[in-house]
C-alpha cells in the first residue's frame, strides 16, 4: 500500500508544483526505506520472532491511527462548519454565515483561515451604503476584531494588517500607519500598501513622509505615476512635489544600482525618461530615450511638437518606420497614434469588460487632445479596481471560501494601461531594486511593538 502510495503521488506531483511536495515524498520514501529494512532484518530471517513483534506494531499502528483522528476530526468538523456558512452567505444568510464559521474556527482555533474568511466578509459588508448605518458600524467592529484574531494565529502574513490598514484608515490614521507599517515591513512591494501609508501620514498632517510614501509607490509601480487619484482635491496641491521627488527617486537609484546591472538601469532610465515626458521636459526625456534605444519614447517625444497634416516630414525616417511597423502589426500603441493623427484607420480596440460607453469616451477624448501626452494627463479616461487575492483559499489548503480583494482601491490610467503600455514598465523581479528602495521605506514607517 505504501509503494502504491508514492508511485501515485510521484505521477501526481508531476503536476502539483507545491513546496510540500518534497516533504511529504520525503516522507513516503523514508517510511518505505525503514520498513523494507526492518522487513529484512526481522521478518525474513527470524520467522519466530515475527509473533513478539505483531502486538508492538499493531499497538503502535493504533496510535499512530488514533492520533490521526484526534487531529483530523476537529479539523474535518471546522471544514464542514464552513462549508455550512459560505453555502449560507451566497444566498444572503450573515446571520448563519457568522454561527458556522465561528464555530469553525472553534473547532480548529489554530486555523487562521476561518477568521480571515470572517474579517475580510465583515470588513466588505461593512463597506456597503446599502445597510443601515448601526449595523454598518457593528459589523465594521466585528470585522477588526476577526482580523486582530487572524493575524495572532499568522503574525507573518501580511493580509492580516493591509486589511486592517484599510478599514480604520479615514477614523484612525495613526492606526492606520502602524498597520501599513507592518504590511510593508512583511511585503514591501506590494501595490497599494504605499499608498495607504501616505494617505494615513497626510490625514495625519506630515506631508513630507506622505510625499515620500507615494514616491516610493511611484517608483516601484510606474504607471500609477498617471493615476488620475493625484490630480483629485487631496494630492492635487502636493502633486507637483510627488512627481519631483519620485524623478530624484530614480536619479539616485541609477547612481546606487550596479553598474552590471543592465536591466535594472535600462527599467529605470526608461520610466524616468517616460516621467519626464509626462511632464513637458521633453529635452530630459529625450536624453534618457535615446541612451536605451526606446524607440516608443523617441517617437512620444517627436509627436508633441508635430501636427497630423506635417506628421511624415517631422520624423525622421527611423520614427516613421517603427510607427508604420507597429500600425502593419495593430500594435494598440500605433492604432492610438494612428487614431490621434486622424489616419484612415479602424477603431481602437475596446477593452473587455468596460462599457460602451467608456469605450466610446476614450476614441473621442483621443481625437480631440491636442497631444498624445494632453490625453494621458489632463482628465484621461480611466477606471478603478482591486487588487485580488486569487490564491488565498489554495496556500490557506482550503476551497469554497471568498478570494478576497484588497481594501484598497486602483485607479488606472486607461491610455497609459492598455495602449502606451510600453512607455510606463513594470518590473516584476528584481532584487536589487528592493534592496536599494528598503532604507528610504524604512525611513517612513512607524515601529511595531
Amino acid at each position: 500500500a505504501l509503494s502504491g502510495a508514492a508511485v501515485g503521488y510521484g505521477v501526481m506531483m508531476l503536476t502539483d508544483y507545491q513546496l510540500d511536495v518534497l516533504a511529504i515524498t520525503g516522507f513516503l520514501i523514508l517510511n518505505l526505506a525503514l520498513l523494507t529494512t526492518l522487513h529484512h532484518r526481522y521478518v525474513q530471517p527470524t520467522g519466530a520472532l515475527k509473533a513478539q513483534f505483531q502486538p508492538i506494531a499493531l499497538g503502535m499502528a493504533g496510535l499512530a491511527l488514533t492520533g490521526v483522528l484526534i487531529w483530523f476530526l476537529p479539523f474535518n468538523q471546522a471544514y464542514a462548519y464552513s462549508h455550512e456558512g459560505f453555502m449560507a452567505l451566497r444566498q444572503n444568510n450573515l446571520e448563519s454565515f457568522m454561527v458556522n464559521l465561528e464555530a469553525a474556527y472553534q473547532k480548529a482555533p489554530w486555523q487562521p483561515y476561518y477568521p480571515y474568511q470572517l474579517g475580510w466578509t465583515l470588513g466588505e459588508l461593512s463597506r456597503s451604503d446599502l445597510l443601515p448605518s448601526a449595523l454598518q458600524k457593528s459589523i465594521h467592529e466585528d470585522a477588526l476584531v476577526w482580523l486582530q484574531r487572524a493575524i495572532a494565529n499568522s503574525p507573518s502574513y501580511e493580509f492580516g494588517p493591509n486589511s486592517l490598514g484599510w478599514l480604520v484608515l479615514d477614523k484612525d490614521p495613526q492606526q492606520a500607519v502602524a498597520y501599513f507599517s507592518r504590511a510593508i515591513d512583511l511585503v514591501p512591494a506590494r501595490p497599494l500598501s504605499l499608498i495607504g501609508l501616505g494617505e494615513g501620514w497626510r490625514q495625519q498632517g506630515d506631508i513630507e513622509k506622505a510625499i515620500e510614501a507615494i514616491a516610493l509607490e511611484l517608483v516601484r509601480f510606474p504607471a500609477t505615476i498617471t493615476s488620475p487619484r493625484w490630480q483629485t482635491s487631496d494630492w492635487g496641491a502636493l502633486y507637483p512635489e510627488i512627481l519631483q521627488r519620485t524623478e530624484t527617486l530614480f536619479t539616485e537609484l541609477l547612481t546606487q544600482s550596479d553598474p552590471q546591472n543592465q536591466v535594472l538601469r535600462q527599467w529605470l532610465q526608461q520610466n524616468r525618461g517616460a516621467l519626464r515626458w509626462y511632464q513637458g521636459d521633453l529635452k530630459g526625456a529625450k536624453t534618457d530615450f535615446q541612451a536605451i534605444n526606446s524607440q516608443l519614447g523617441e517617437l512620444l517625444v517627436a509627436l508633441e511638437n508635430t501636427m497630423a497634416e506635417t506628421w511624415q516630414q517631422d520624423l525622421d525616417p527611423i520614427q516613421r518606420q517603427f510607427f508604420e511597423e507597429g500600425f502593419s502589426s495593430k500594435d494598440k500603441w500605433a492604432l492610438a497614434i494612428a487614431t490621434w493623427l486622424d489616419l484612415d484607420t479602424p477603431p481602437l480596440p475596446k477593452i473587455p469588460n468596460l462599457s460602451a460607453a467608456i469605450n466610446q469616451n476614450i476614441q473621442q477624448t483621443l481625437r480631440q487632445s491636442p497631444s498624445l501626452r494632453a490625453w494621458v494627463r489632463d482628465n484621461p479616461p480611466a477606471y478603478s479596481e482591486r487588487v485580488q487575492r486569487i490564491g488565498f483559499n489554495i496556500i490557506s489548503r482550503h476551497i469554497g471560501g471568498n478570494n478576497p480583494a484588497d481594501f484598497g482601491l486602483a485607479i488606472e490610467n486607461i491610455p497609459i494601461r492598455h495602449y502606451l503600455t510600453g512607455l510606463f514598465t513594470h518590473l516584476h523581479y528584481e532584487p536589487e531594486l528592493d534592496i536599494l528602495l528598503e532604507p528610504y521605506r524604512q525611513a517612513i514607517l512607524v515601529e511595531i511593538p
